[in-house]
């Protein structure tokens, strides 16, 4: 990948990403105690809340994920049971400290982050392409 100035640009490696997006969902979980009141208050921040959530949602997938190829080597993937559902129950729990509504809009945000984090996936390490087979006979 290219950076600024034509520069090359490398991602660390599973040990730091795993660091990294541990540290920012304790950031996440931190910041959303500490404006608790002043989400609560207002409608459209409770949404903000559920955006969060879902951004939570993103970094403890990313932190689970990272674990599992620095304990079980590298190219181990996430499936959708367990590591998604425990990534959206840890997520969703903490938007149901903050409040209702953030459970509900965290949901369906982190729906749209996980959709457009697969089509990346697949884009970027490609996969086996969905083929849709018909339930008729042919005569």
């Amino acid at each position: 990948m290219l950076g600024l100035g034509g520069s090359v640009v490398k991602g660390v490696g599973s040990n730091v990403s795993f660091l990294l997006s541990t540290a920012l969902s304790i950031g996440i979980i931190g910041l959303m105690h500490f404006f608790k009141p002043i989400i609560v208050d207002s409608p459209s921040l409770t949404i903000f809340g559920g955006f969060s959530s879902s951004v939570l949602f993103v970094f403890v997938l990313t932190a689970i994920n990272n674990l599992e190829n620095v304990l079980f080597g590298d190219g181990f993937e996430a499936n959708f049971i367990p590591e998604v559902v425990l990534a959206l129950g840890a997520a969703l729990s903490v938007a149901g400290t903050i409040h209702g509504v953030c459970v509900t809009t965290g949901f369906a945000f982190s729906a749209i982050a996980l959709y457009y984090l697969h089509s990346l996936s697949q884009k970027r390490y490609g996969g086996a392409p969905f083929v849709y087979s018909s339930m008729k006979k042919k005569k």
